[in-house]
């Protein structure tokens, strides 16, 4: 697991997320929440249907 997290840290994406600014990550972590909040979402919006709501 270690080399794994390692080998996350030296890469590009690593290297890029940990030089840039702070509204660099600001921006990565905004989107990450509105995908996941889309998802449940939709899976939400799809339960309900199949339930007869």
């Amino acid at each position: 697991m270690r080399d794994f997290l390692a080998w996350m840290q030296a890469s590009t994406l690593g290297v890029s997320m940990r030089e840039s600014g702070v509204w660099t990550y600001a921006v990565v972590n905004l989107t990450h929440i509105l995908g996941v909040a889309t998802l449940f979402g939709s899976i939400l919006i799809l339960d309900l249907r199949l339930l007869g709501l």
